[in-house]
């Protein structure tokens, strides 16, 4: 429980670093197109900016490090694991949290701008230890060689990982569910039709699943709403990886 409450702390202070970080790069393209804010002295003004663009480096460097370190994880190499196999020795909640997030940003990049703010690293956090405890069934079945229903276990999976990502509060309105969804419930897509059909990730695997999430995004933003969400969105999962597989 400690390293969870402490994996939980640095996600979201991981995510605050993201958006004072895009502020920054905001406001410099607005000094750049000669925009100034008048309420600061210009020597305050300039202080704030020095110590803004000591942050903004800072967070460029450690990202290049640790795309340098761990290429696998840069949005040009992902490389996701089935769905169950995060779970297991292979996997890890650290590897789900970076390629899930990967996912949720390049979905959330090809919805539109409004989408970015909505991608969180804490909600995967919380989701992963909860979804262990809840799915261990589904998990133990999908390890197994004699699961008859791989398409039903891991969209009970994918569900359950996605109605705690989208119950999280983000700070959104509610009508921002649907885009909630189509930002992170590809890369569950993509991860739980490994899971299916045995096969190793390839790109074309994220792009399929997003666009099969692209035409169902109200079905799962109302799936998440209802009164049985786990059953509602396990239908939906169902249904696009029996399309897929």
């Amino acid at each position: 429980m400690p390293r969870e409450i402490s994996v939980g702390i640095s996600s979201q202070a991981r995510d605050r670093l993201r958006d004072l970080r895009d502020r920054v790069q905001a406001r410099r393209r607005a000094e750049e197109g000669g925009l100034r804010h008048a309420r600061l002295p210009p020597g305050v003004e300039g202080l704030i900016g020095h110590a803004a663009g000591m942050l903004d480096d800072t967070m460029i460097a450690a990202r290049s490090l640790s795309h340098s370190l761990f290429p696998e994880l840069s949005d040009e190499h992902l490389a996701m694991l089935p769905l169950d196999r995060y779970f297991g020795p292979e996997g890890g909640e650290r590897r789900f949290r970076h390629d899930m997030y990967r996912a949720a940003r390049i979905a959330g990049a090809r919805i539109g701008p409004e989408a970015a703010a909505l991608v969180r690293e804490g909600v995967l956090s919380d989701a992963y230890p909860d979804t262990r405890r809840r799915c261990a069934e589904s998990i133990a079945m999908l390890a197994s060689t004699a699961c008859e229903d791989r398409a039903g276990e891991a969209a009970r999976l994918a569900a359950a990982l996605l109605g705690t990502i989208l119950a999280a509060p983000a700070g959104a309105a509610r009508d921002a569910v649907g885009i909630r969804a189509g930002c992170y419930a590809p890369g569950l897509l993509a991860s739980a039709w490994s899971s299916v059909d045995g096969s190793a990730y390839e790109p074309q695997t994220l792009e399929l699943a997003m666009l099969a999430v692209g035409a169902r995004r109200e079905r799962l933003a109302a799936a998440a709403a209802s009164g049985d969400s786990a059953r509602d969105l396990a239908a939906a999962f169902r249904s696009m990886l029996l399309h897929l597989v």
